[in-house]
């Protein structure tokens, strides 16, 4: 589990992430973390956080984040806000490296979906467009349910379904841990 100050980096999506104060420091209230992302780096695919609201504040770059369908462009000093369920995905819209300052409420598990991604990309488990291994994300979102949807096929009430019946099955059969560690 990672802790104030520890640094994750993520090769395929290009994202340098430092953590300010995690699940541990908070009581669980908060998740914050600075986001370097280089231009031309892949940004999250569309997706949902039931249980959660994630607010981004722009520290440099030009940030685009588009919610429910409509992009909008950011720049130092402005924040978006993305309400519990909102289907949602971001990307680095300019030419230089974006800061980005992310922050999840209430934190619950998120900080070890993002170290698992980023372990799984160390290790080429994800491929050029930024997808982690289908199998370990369902034996990981599976322990942590509702923190995180893809809003493409399939339907969400089919991920839930796969993730836990697969995810336990996966865990328990397979040897697929909860979180693939980042160090």
């Amino acid at each position: 589990m990672p802790k104030a100050g520890d640094v994750i980096e993520n090769p395929i999506t290009t994202d340098r992430i430092i953590f300010r104060k995690t699940r541990q420091d908070t009581n669980g209230e908060l998740l914050q973390f600075d986001n370097y992302h280089k231009a031309g780096g892949v940004g999250p695919m569309p997706h949902l956080h039931p249980l959660q609201e994630e607010t981004f504040e722009v520290v440099n770059g030009i940030f685009g984040i588009t919610r429910n369908g409509k992009e909008q462009l950011l720049t130092a000093g402005e924040k978006a806000i993305v309400p519990k369920g909102t289907i949602h995905y971001w990307r680095n819209a300019g030419k230089d490296e974006l800061h980005i300052i992310t922050e999840f409420r209430p934190a619950l598990h998120f900080e070890e979906i993002i170290e698992t991604v980023a372990a799984l990309a160390r290790a080429g488990k994800m491929d050029k467009a930024g997808n982690p291994n289908i199998l370990q994300m369902a034996a990981t979102l599976s322990y942590f349910p509702g923190e995180l949807y893809l809003a493409s096929n399939p339907p969400i009430f089919a991920q839930r379904l796969l993730a836990r019946i697969l995810g336990p099955i996966l865990r328990r059969f397979f040897g697929y841990p909860v979180c693939y560690p980042y160090k």
